[in-house]
């Protein structure tokens, strides 16, 4: 059931108007799918994401949870600066994002890192973007590129749970080459482009500022 309190969806609800007998229009029983048709799909803009204090929203969202981790798909600079800032305002958290896509192919992922240093930031950028299967795509075998950082924090938790929240996870291959390719289809490391301060997670320390970096030796 749909609107069911247990059961139903917590992000859809459906009202039957425009009839005096609610409920007593209902459609006929189908074995199949059926479309929601009038609807729109939301455009989210960058203010969606950086929020208001005030109204806790965006980012303030998290100011009554206890996070470490705040991750965003989004690239833009102002997005990210407003992450960084609001993890750097908690001291508590950092900020897990992705440069935009193409960059490190295109040589300008180190250029938008440093765009984004500062003398204490709470942030980690990573790329390249990755190829994955589309649900919704059509063809046979579709494909779409998505930033990584959904990925990155499943790496996050596959180290934390096998070795110990103390160890950084960097140059980490990823287990599962069908799903964590390159835009060229081949395999890459999941590595920082750019890892800036990160007290909660690298005690502090400033580990890397290049397009790659190779761990010292445990």
């Amino acid at each position: 059931m749909l609107n069911h309190q247990l059961t139903g969806s917590r992000y859809v609800r459906l009202n039957d108007v425009g009839t005096p007998n609610p409920g007593a229009d209902r459609p006929a029983a189908t074995t199949g799918f059926l479309p929601l048709l009038g609807g729109a799909e939301g455009t989210p803009l960058a203010s969606h994401f950086i929020g208001d204090e005030s109204a806790r929203t965006g980012f303030f969202a998290f100011d009554s949870y206890d996070v470490q981790l705040i991750c965003t798909e989004r690239t833009d600079s102002s997005v990210a600066n407003a992450g960084l800032a609001y993890c750097a305002g908690r001291g508590d958290a950092m900020l897990v994002a992705a440069v935009p896509q193409n960059f490190v192919a295109g040589g300008q992922a180190v250029a938008y890192g440093q765009t984004l240093q500062g003398k204490n930031v709470y942030g980690a950028l990573y790329g390249p973007w990755i190829i994955v299967p589309d649900p919704i795509g059509l063809g046979g075998d579709p494909r779409i590129a998505i930033p990584p950082v959904g990925h990155v924090m499943g790496v996050y938790a596959r180290i934390e749970t096998t070795r110990g929240s103390g160890r950084r996870p960097l140059a980490t291959r990823p287990t599962c080459s069908a799903c964590s390719t390159s835009s060229t289809g081949s395999p890459t490391r999941i590595t920082p482009t750019w890892w800036s301060t990160a007290a909660s997670t690298a005690s502090g320390r400033c580990l890397a500022r290049a397009s790659s970096w190779t761990p010292p030796a445990r």
